[in-house]
């Protein structure tokens, strides 16, 4: 049974910088609709002021390998 981590992400929608708050980031891979991985990180906050405007993934998972999903709106 897969562990889920407790993060969340702020704003949403967002134009600039995606915030994730309640665990510690391991890795987070910024993921667009078709599933193509667009951004990679390792930080709690990260620039996608690049991406177009649309719908996004962010696959986050913490230090203890725990993994989740949260979708958000890039305006």
């Amino acid at each position: 049974e897969a562990n889920t981590a407790d993060a969340d992400i702020f704003p949403n929608p967002v134009s600039d910088k995606l915030h994730i708050v309640g665990t510690d980031v391991a890795h987070t891979a910024i993921v667009n609709a078709y599933g193509a991985i667009l951004l990679e990180s390792t930080e709690n906050t990260i620039d996608v002021s690049n991406l177009p405007a649309g719908f996004y993934i962010a696959c986050i998972t913490d230090n203890h390998g725990n993994r989740t999903a949260r979708r958000f709106v890039k305006k």
